[in-house]
């Protein structure tokens, strides 16, 4: 990959926050269509990114590529700015991807950097954006797996209903007596989330007290073919 191109000539060889950047927008590309060769793209593009920036014994990115121009210090700059850094979009990159294409050892190398970050990033949380949005990521749990057919048109989990209530519907008639499922309330800390299942504060459907505030649910067969919900009462929102 290159870093950019004029004139017929590409000079300049990718940096990291270029590999991560377009294995972002491929990533992206898949959620907008379900087109498994965009994920194909993302499996070459990743183990590539991994080959070149990552460094095994610093357990650590680096902006250049470990075959470009050697200089007296490596370069590294982690922080966000207008552009986020090489290192917060692939470690945000290796979560998503790792966690679709099942590469374990992508989303231990993830959290081996968002924990080498951590206290940085608690100093300065403005300048670790991207970062501290990868660690959101990170910090949350699947909720509900199935393809996508199932997930518009059956939907088990409170909280997947209420988003894809959230999409306006392109008919006015239809979209002015439509009443979308709201989720109220304050959002659970995905540090300290509360006991049992961490949405029962704000589900619509929980048991409070009883087995929502108690025991955290696991994914489990609901609804069609192989679908999966972690809900204690999945379907009936």
């Amino acid at each position: 990959m290159r870093r950019s191109y004029k004139d017929s000539r590409a000079p300049l060889a990718g940096f990291l926050e270029d590999q991560a950047a377009v294995a972002d927008g491929l990533l992206s590309l898949y959620e907008a269509t379900f087109d498994p060769r965009w994920l194909d793209e993302v499996r070459d593009l990743v183990r590539e990114m991994l080959a070149a920036f990552w460094d095994e014994d610093a357990a650590a990115f680096f902006d250049t590529a470990k075959d470009q121009e050697q200089l007296v210090v490596r370069p590294q700059d982690v922080t966000d700015n207008a552009i986020p850094s090489g290192t917060s979009l692939a470690v945000d990159v290796l979560l998503r991807a790792g966690l679709l294409l099942g590469e374990p050892s992508w989303t231990d190398r993830a959290r081996l950097t968002l924990e080498r970050l951590a206290p940085t990033a608690a100093k300065a949380p403005l300048a670790f954006g991207r970062l501290l949005a990868a660690l959101d990521f990170h910090l949350g749990r699947v909720v509900e797996l199935a393809d996508r057919v199932d997930i518009y048109e059956h939907s088990q989990h409170p909280y997947t209903k209420a988003l894809l209530s959230s999409i306006p519907v392109p008919d006015p008639l239809v979209e002015r007596d439509r009443e979308p499922l709201l989720i109220k309330g304050e959002i659970p800390s995905p540090v300290n989330p509360p006991s049992g299942c961490r949405f029962h504060t704000r589900c619509p459907i929980a048991r409070v007290p009883g087995i929502c505030s108690e025991v955290e649910p696991e994914l489990e067969p609901h609804g069609h073919r192989d679908q999966e919900a972690a809900c204690h009462f999945a379907g009936e929102a």
